[in-house]
C-alpha cells in the first residue's frame, strides 16, 4: 500500500481527496526522484552492457527505501519480474537480462522493481520514458487498488483519480530524466514515515 494503510489506520487519509494528495507526492516526490531515476538509468546502462553500473544503481535505489517492508517488497517484485523477462525471452536464449536475474538470485544485487521495470523495458525494446510512463500507472493502479480495500473508494472515484493523475506523471517523468541517478532520493519523508510505520500496526492488510 506503499504507506497507505498506516494513513488511513491513524485517520490522517480518509476519502478520495486525501488520496490524490498522496498520490501526487507519491509521483512528484518519490517516484520522480527515486524509482523513475533508476528504471531510466537503468535503461541506458543496459544499452552500454554495463551490469556493473545496473548493480550500483539498484543498490543506490536500496539506500532511498528507509522502511524495511518496503525494501522487501521492492525485491521480491522485482525479482519476480526479472524472472518474468527471462521467460518471455526464451530459457535457452543468452541475454543480459537473465545474466542480471542470476545475480540477483545469487545476492549479488538487490533486484529492485524499477531496475528489473528498466531492464524487462530495455530487452523488450521499450524507450525509456515510455517505459517511465508505464511504471507510473502500474504505481498509481496499484495504490488505487489498494485504497479500494483499505478505505472507502468506488471504481468511479478511483478511475477519475486515475485519469487525473495523467499530468503528474508525465512530469514525474520529465524530471526524473534530469535526476542523475548517484543524487536519487526520496523527498516525502511522511510517506517514508508511514511506510516504516506500517510494519507495528496491530492489524494489516498488506504486507508493506
Amino acid at each position: 500500500s506503499h504507506g497507505l494503510e498506516s494513513l488511513v489506520a491513524d485517520g490522517i487519509v480518509g476519502d478520495p481527496d486525501g488520496l490524490a494528495r498522496v498520490l501526487e507526492t507519491s509521483l512528484a516526490k518519490r517516484m520522480a526522484t527515486s524509482d523513475l531515476v533508476s528504471l531510466i538509468a537503468t535503461h541506458r546502462a543496459m544499452s552500454s552492457g554495463d551490469l556493473d553500473l545496473v548493480t550500483a544503481i539498484d543498490r543506490t535505489l536500496t539506500a532511498t527505501k528507509l522502511g524495511s517492508e518496503e525494501r522487501q517488497g521492492s525485491e521480491r517484485t522485482g525479482r519476480r519480474l526479472l524472472i518474468e523477462v527471462g521467460r518471455m525471452l526464451g530459457e535457452t536464449n543468452p541475454h543480459p537480462a537473465r545474466e542480471y536475474c542470476l545475480q540477483v538470485e545469487g545476492g549479488c544485487a538487490p533486484g529492485n522493481w524499477a531496475v528489473a521495470f528498466g531492464i524487462g523495458a530495455w530487452s523488450l525494446e521499450i524507450e525509456a520514458p515510455h517505459a517511465a510512463l508505464a511504471a507510473c500507472h502500474s504505481f498509481t493502479s496499484g495504490l488505487l487498488g489498494a485504497a479500494m480495500r483499505c478505505m472507502k473508494l468506488g471504481h468511479g472515484d478511483a478511475q477519475r483519480l486515475l485519469r487525473e493523475a495523467q499530468p503528474t506523471m508525465v512530469a514525474a517523468v520529465t524530471e526524473a530524466q534530469r535526476v542523475p541517478w548517484p543524487q536519487m532520493f526520496s523527498g516525502a519523508p511522511h510517506l517514508d514515515i508511514a511506510t516504516g510505520r506500517h510494519q507495528q500496526l496491530e492489524a494489516r492488510m498488506f504486507a508493506s
